[in-house]
């Protein structure tokens, strides 16, 4: 989930995801700790390099939209780093997914950035 890099902006929403799974179960967090240390922003740098023996795997494109997950959603932020022209992004899986008829954005993010 990240980590290695200097920007953690996409990790971070995904970290957010999971930390709010979690509070929903009862896990407490120190809330201080992580407003000052988690950035989430749907533009940061997208890193896809496989590290140790993964690079010799083979990679799967997954698919998006697959009926046999009918609540599954695409996160609004993948939606808005898709549709801007700030970052080079366009995978095909995403695209054909978002051009469905049974396309299906979360209506909400999981944070809101301060501006």
């Amino acid at each position: 989930m990240g980590g290695g890099s200097s920007d953690s902006g996409l990790p971070d929403i995904a970290f957010m995801w999971m930390m709010y799974k979690a509070q929903a179960c009862g896990l407490e967090f120190d809330q201080q700790a992580i407003s000052g240390s988690i950035h989430p922003s749907w533009s940061g740098d997208l890193h896809g390099e496989r590290p140790g023996f993964y690079k010799y795997l083979s990679s799967h494109t997954r698919r998006v939209g697959d009926p046999r997950f009918a609540s599954q959603a695409v996160h609004p932020e993948t939606a808005t780093r898709f549709e801007s022209d700030a970052v080079d992004y366009s995978p095909t899986n995403l695209a054909n997914y978002l051009a469905s008829s049974g396309r299906q954005v979360a209506e909400t993010g999981l944070f809101h950035p301060v501006d």
